[in-house]
Protein backbone atom coordinates (compact mmCIF):
# COMPACT_ATOMS: atom_id res chain seq x y z
CA UNK A 1 0.00 0.00 0.00
CA UNK A 2 2.93 2.31 0.18
CA UNK A 3 2.96 2.51 -3.61
CA UNK A 4 -0.35 4.33 -3.82
CA UNK A 5 0.84 7.62 -2.29
CA UNK A 6 3.72 7.68 -4.77
CA UNK A 7 1.33 7.01 -7.65
CA UNK A 8 -1.04 9.71 -6.41
CA UNK A 9 1.87 12.09 -5.98
CA UNK A 10 3.21 11.43 -9.49
CA UNK A 11 -0.25 11.92 -11.01
CA UNK A 12 -0.56 15.21 -9.17
CA UNK A 13 2.89 16.37 -10.32
CA UNK A 14 2.29 15.80 -14.05
CA UNK A 15 -0.14 18.72 -14.48
CA UNK A 16 2.07 20.91 -12.30
CA UNK A 17 5.13 20.14 -14.45
CA UNK A 18 3.13 20.83 -17.62
CA UNK A 19 2.05 24.22 -16.26
CA UNK A 20 5.63 25.08 -15.34
CA UNK A 21 6.95 24.10 -18.77
CA UNK A 22 4.32 26.19 -20.55
CA UNK A 23 4.84 29.18 -18.28
CA UNK A 24 8.66 28.99 -18.64
CA UNK A 25 8.61 29.02 -22.43
CA UNK A 26 8.39 32.80 -22.69
CA UNK A 27 7.79 32.97 -26.41
CA UNK A 28 5.42 35.36 -28.12
CA UNK A 29 4.08 35.99 -31.58
CA UNK A 30 6.57 37.77 -33.84
CA UNK A 31 4.28 40.76 -34.44
CA UNK A 32 3.98 41.31 -30.68
CA UNK A 33 7.76 41.06 -30.32
CA UNK A 34 8.34 43.53 -33.17
CA UNK A 35 5.91 46.05 -31.68
CA UNK A 36 7.66 45.86 -28.29
CA UNK A 37 11.10 46.04 -29.93
CA UNK A 38 10.13 49.12 -31.94
CA UNK A 39 8.86 50.81 -28.76
CA UNK A 40 12.24 50.17 -27.07
CA UNK A 41 14.16 51.52 -30.06
CA UNK A 42 11.97 54.59 -30.39
CA UNK A 43 12.37 55.41 -26.71
CA UNK A 44 16.17 54.93 -26.89
CA UNK A 45 16.49 57.20 -29.93
CA UNK A 46 14.25 59.87 -28.40
CA UNK A 47 16.39 59.78 -25.26
CA UNK A 48 19.54 60.21 -27.37
CA UNK A 49 17.99 63.10 -29.28
CA UNK A 50 17.01 64.85 -26.05
CA UNK A 51 20.43 64.20 -24.48
CA UNK A 52 23.03 64.80 -27.18
CA UNK A 53 26.69 64.04 -26.69
CA UNK A 54 28.41 66.72 -24.63
CA UNK A 55 31.07 68.80 -26.35
CA UNK A 56 34.43 67.10 -26.30
CA UNK A 57 37.90 67.75 -27.63
CA UNK A 58 38.01 64.11 -28.71
CA UNK A 59 36.22 63.53 -32.03
CA UNK A 60 35.51 59.90 -31.18
CA UNK A 61 33.63 60.65 -27.96
CA UNK A 62 30.24 60.95 -29.68
CA UNK A 63 30.86 57.62 -31.41
CA UNK A 64 31.68 55.86 -28.15
CA UNK A 65 28.58 57.38 -26.53
CA UNK A 66 26.49 56.11 -29.45
CA UNK A 67 28.02 52.65 -28.95
CA UNK A 68 27.14 52.72 -25.25
CA UNK A 69 23.57 53.81 -25.95
CA UNK A 70 23.24 51.16 -28.66
CA UNK A 71 24.46 48.47 -26.26
CA UNK A 72 21.89 49.63 -23.68
CA UNK A 73 19.19 49.43 -26.34
CA UNK A 74 20.36 45.93 -27.31
CA UNK A 75 20.27 44.81 -23.67
CA UNK A 76 16.64 45.97 -23.46
CA UNK A 77 15.79 44.13 -26.70
CA UNK A 78 17.35 40.93 -25.34
CA UNK A 79 15.12 41.14 -22.25
CA UNK A 80 12.03 40.71 -24.42
CA UNK A 81 10.52 37.25 -24.60
CA UNK A 82 11.78 35.50 -27.72
CA UNK A 83 9.45 35.50 -30.73
CA UNK A 84 8.02 32.17 -31.80
CA UNK A 85 8.91 32.89 -35.43
CA UNK A 86 12.07 34.15 -37.11
CA UNK A 87 14.18 33.51 -34.03
CA UNK A 88 17.40 32.98 -36.00
CA UNK A 89 16.90 36.23 -37.93
CA UNK A 90 16.38 38.09 -34.63
CA UNK A 91 19.51 36.46 -33.17
CA UNK A 92 21.55 37.47 -36.25
CA UNK A 93 20.24 41.03 -35.94
CA UNK A 94 21.34 41.14 -32.29
CA UNK A 95 24.81 39.89 -33.23
CA UNK A 96 25.08 42.56 -35.93
CA UNK A 97 23.99 45.30 -33.51
CA UNK A 98 26.71 44.17 -31.11
CA UNK A 99 29.29 44.18 -33.93
CA UNK A 100 28.18 47.70 -34.88
CA UNK A 101 28.76 48.92 -31.33
CA UNK A 102 32.25 47.39 -31.44
CA UNK A 103 32.90 49.09 -34.80
CA UNK A 104 31.69 52.46 -33.44
CA UNK A 105 34.06 52.21 -30.47
CA UNK A 106 36.97 51.11 -32.64
CA UNK A 107 36.41 53.90 -35.17
CA UNK A 108 36.07 56.47 -32.37
CA UNK A 109 39.35 55.31 -30.85
CA UNK A 110 41.12 55.39 -34.22
CA UNK A 111 39.70 58.83 -34.94
CA UNK A 112 41.08 60.13 -31.63
CA UNK A 113 44.53 58.72 -32.45
CA UNK A 114 44.64 60.12 -35.98
CA UNK A 115 46.75 63.25 -36.48
CA UNK A 116 44.72 66.43 -36.74
CA UNK A 117 45.79 67.14 -40.32
CA UNK A 118 46.30 63.53 -41.35
CA UNK A 119 43.97 61.17 -43.13
CA UNK A 120 40.95 59.93 -41.24
CA UNK A 121 40.83 56.21 -40.44
CA UNK A 122 38.85 53.88 -42.66
CA UNK A 123 35.10 53.77 -42.02
CA UNK A 124 34.64 50.68 -44.19
CA UNK A 125 33.89 48.24 -41.35
CA UNK A 126 31.53 50.67 -39.61
CA UNK A 127 29.64 51.39 -42.83
CA UNK A 128 29.48 47.69 -43.71
CA UNK A 129 28.12 46.52 -40.37
CA UNK A 130 25.70 49.47 -40.16
CA UNK A 131 24.38 48.56 -43.62
CA UNK A 132 23.93 44.96 -42.49
CA UNK A 133 21.98 46.08 -39.42
CA UNK A 134 19.68 48.25 -41.52
CA UNK A 135 19.10 45.42 -44.00
CA UNK A 136 18.33 42.93 -41.24
CA UNK A 137 15.97 45.35 -39.47
CA UNK A 138 14.10 45.95 -42.73
CA UNK A 139 13.84 42.19 -43.31
CA UNK A 140 12.31 41.88 -39.84
CA UNK A 141 9.79 44.63 -40.72
CA UNK A 142 10.98 46.77 -37.83
CA UNK A 143 9.92 50.40 -38.12
CA UNK A 144 11.94 52.09 -35.36
CA UNK A 145 14.82 49.66 -34.85
CA UNK A 146 17.57 49.96 -37.41
CA UNK A 147 21.28 50.10 -36.73
CA UNK A 148 21.31 51.08 -33.07
CA UNK A 149 21.09 54.51 -31.50
CA UNK A 150 22.29 57.21 -33.87
CA UNK A 151 24.10 60.34 -32.84
CA UNK A 152 23.42 63.83 -34.05
CA UNK A 153 25.94 65.24 -36.48
CA UNK A 154 26.23 68.99 -36.98
CA UNK A 155 25.84 69.76 -40.67
CA UNK A 156 25.80 72.90 -42.74
CA UNK A 157 23.39 73.68 -45.51
CA UNK A 158 24.60 75.21 -48.73
CA UNK A 159 22.45 77.20 -51.08
CA UNK A 160 23.03 76.82 -54.80
CA UNK A 161 24.64 79.84 -56.37
CA UNK A 162 22.35 82.22 -58.22
CA UNK A 163 25.24 84.06 -59.86
CA UNK A 164 24.92 84.48 -63.62
CA UNK A 165 27.09 82.23 -65.71
CA UNK A 166 27.09 78.95 -67.54
CA UNK A 167 25.04 76.09 -66.22
CA UNK A 168 27.12 73.45 -64.46
CA UNK A 169 27.73 70.35 -66.52
CA UNK A 170 27.98 66.76 -65.44
CA UNK A 171 31.47 65.42 -66.08
CA UNK A 172 31.84 62.29 -68.17
CA UNK A 173 34.06 59.60 -66.72
CA UNK A 174 36.89 59.07 -69.15
CA UNK A 175 39.41 56.31 -69.59
CA UNK A 176 43.03 56.58 -70.57
CA UNK A 177 43.41 58.93 -73.53
CA UNK A 178 40.28 60.95 -72.71
CA UNK A 179 37.69 58.66 -74.34
CA UNK A 180 34.41 58.09 -72.50
CA UNK A 181 34.70 55.07 -70.21
CA UNK A 182 34.03 51.87 -72.15
CA UNK A 183 34.71 53.39 -75.60
CA UNK A 184 37.95 52.41 -77.30
CA UNK A 185 37.84 55.29 -79.77
CA UNK A 186 35.89 58.47 -80.25
CA UNK A 187 34.63 59.96 -83.47
CA UNK A 188 33.88 63.62 -84.07
CA UNK A 189 30.31 64.20 -85.14
CA UNK A 190 29.36 67.22 -87.24
CA UNK A 191 27.21 69.85 -85.64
Amino acid sequence: MRRRPIAVLSVALVPLVAVLVVSCSHEQAFDDWATKADAICKRAQQNADQNPAPASKLPGEALRLSATRSRDELDELKKLDAPTERTSAVAEYFITLDRRSDALERYGDELDKAPAQGPAPSRALLEDVTGQAYTQAAALDLQECRGGVDFQVATTTTTPSTAPGPEPTTPVVTGIGGQPEGDDTTQDEPG
